[in-house]
């Protein structure tokens, strides 16, 4: 889901790539994105198995924190949906959303500890990339993987994401609805 964000076109471009359903009067179009993000789902869990091998072959072992993963899958499903409701609504009208999109995830992409640790960040500084919401999945799988901290050791922090979701998430409803009777006149 996380690569699905940092293409901004992928989830962007969802309702041109179906356009052809935009003028069915019975066709829900809300669940486009939603089957957008569960293909996405597929080449995750592909990756994840793959990642899971790896782990263990390293001589980390699973345990229960393993299973939080589905917490964090689960989590990082809700945020970009609201995301893809807003943005693929929204390009319809506005087709330079896409790009913005595109670049805009990516600064947060690259501004997320993937490849890196935050705690080589000075203190006063990792503050500013927590806020970035691509850190909470990011660092949840390292901490269910290698840390073995379960997602409620970090309540501020597991607070500020739903938060930030939630909104996201009405949002994302507010304008998908809102601008729905005007999709087959821009298609």
């Amino acid at each position: 889901t996380i690569e699905h964000c940092t293409e901004g076109h992928l989830i962007t471009g969802v309702l041109k790539e179906y356009s052809f359903l935009i003028k069915k009067v019975n066709f829900r179009l809300a669940i486009l994105p939603i089957i957008k993000i569960l293909s996405g789902l597929i080449l995750h869990a592909i990756m994840l198995c793959i990642a899971i091998v790896i782990i263990i072959i390293n001589g980390i072992l699973p345990n229960l924190y393993w299973l939080q993963i589905f917490y964090y899958i689960f989590a990082a499903s809700l945020f970009v949906l609201g995301l893809t409701w807003i943005t693929s609504s929204m390009s319809l009208f506005v087709p330079d959303i896409a790009n913005i999109v595109g670049i805009v995830t990516r600064f947060l992409f690259f501004g997320t500890p993937v490849f890196w640790n935050i705690s080589m960040v000075p203190e006063q500084y990792q503050v500013i990339l927590k806020l970035n919401p691509f850190f909470y999945i990011v660092n949840g799988y390292r901490d269910s993987f290698f840390n073995n901290t379960g997602f409620w050791e970090h309540p501020g922090l597991s607070l500020y994401y739903w938060g930030l979701t939630i909104i996201c998430f009405i949002i994302g409803i507010f304008v998908f609805k809102n601008l729905r009777p005007h999709f087959a006149d821009v298609v």
